[in-house]
């Protein structure tokens, strides 16, 4: 590489002190420039202490938590004011080796088909692959597994989808495809953007030569009775069901009116389920996610119409315009990985 390319990457934190200085401090070291960007989500610990410790973050305090996908689009567009070629996202539980970056920046040097680029994730001792990690390739017809049983190894592995624990995206994946659509609080939002990044004409790839190692570590929620313990437990599954409901309602490949259709028979067929095993539980939480999905109808199909534009979308305003209102349940949803 002639010139070396401006590498940004963009952490988003909430109620990560156990985790973020180890995570600060490998970016740090990484033995290419890497300049970086903190977005914390309102945490109510000690992060933000123990991020001042390092003093070459810069660091964007939020006075709310505005969910994962929103505050990312916050440091895409603070990283992409700095001149960053590449933007390196890594999760607040997960750290990076030295060389991790290197390779991922020379790789997309290589072959500029690749909007993004995913290391191996290992799990937090770093001595056997993330669990997650393994499904998530094993089901998106990737090769990596096979090659390595039999001891070949291709320098990139297309993929359909790879978690966004650690992701480097180009800028002219970012200028094409957009951020992470606002319509997910947490979860799925990296499922529908390596969905919009494919629809795009761009390629998504893991590099076998380098690896992350991801904690998995839940946030500590202090809850103050069983009761509100189950109600937060409703509202994290339910905001499960409304994330893969509104996931299937952005799938381009099919109409908005058979997607509904197919959502509705899915809806009916997991209900008979749920009460044939005797579940109000489910019952439950499968209400609540189905009809926030019906209210919210409207803006989910002004973001599937959005998704397949081009542009800087949900970017260029992602720090001073209020995204459209998502009717859900009160009170925050709880990280539970």
């Amino acid at each position: 590489m002639a010139d070396t390319p401006v590498v940004v990457s963009v952490v988003v934190t909430h109620n990560g002190q156990d985790w973020i200085d180890q995570c600060l401090r490998s970016l740090v070291s990484s033995d290419i420039p890497v300049e970086i960007i903190l977005v914390d989500n309102a945490s109510t610990d000690n992060t933000l202490d123990v991020v001042n410790t390092v003093t070459s973050v810069r660091c964007i305090p939020l006075q709310q938590n505005i969910g994962f996908g929103k505050a990312n689009n916050i440091g895409i567009s603070a990283a992409l004011s700095l001149g960053a070629d590449y933007v390196f996202f890594l999760n607040q539980d997960a750290g990076v080796p030295p060389g991790t970056i290197r390779h991922l920046v020379e790789e997309a040097e290589l072959d500029s088909r690749y909007g993004v680029l995913s290391p191996v994730h290992l799990d937090d001792s770093g001595s056997a692959l993330d669990p997650n990690f393994i499904q998530y390739v094993a089901s998106s017809g990737g090769d990596m597994f096979a090659d390595l049983y039999f001891g070949r190894r291709l320098r990139t592995y297309p993929v359909n989808f790879v978690n966004a624990a650690a992701w480097l995206i180009s800028r002219r994946c970012l200028e094409t495809v957009g951020g992470f659509d606002p319509v997910f609080f947490m979860y799925e939002e990296d499922a529908d953007y390596c969905r919009r990044v494919l629809f795009h004409g761009f390629q998504i790839g893991i590099v076998g030569s380098c690896h992350i190692w991801h904690s998995r570590c839940s946030s500590p929620v202090n809850l103050h009775s069983s009761w509100h313990r189950r109600k937060a437990n409703i509202q994290r599954l339910s905001n499960r069901v409304f994330n893969t409901n509104t996931l299937l309602l952005k799938d381009p490949q099919y109409r908005f009116a058979y997607a509904l259709c197919i959502l509705l028979v899915e809806y009916i067929r997991s209900l008979v389920i749920a009460a044939a095993n005797h579940s109000p539980h489910y019952i439950l939480v499968l209400t609540i996610g189905f009809v926030r999905t019906v209210r919210n109808l409207g803006v989910i199909f002004a973001h599937r119409r959005q998704s397949f534009q081009t542009g800087r979308l949900w970017i260029e305003d992602a720090g001073t315009k209020s995204y459209l209102f998502l009717t859900e349940i009160d009170g925050p949803v709880y990280a539970e990985d």
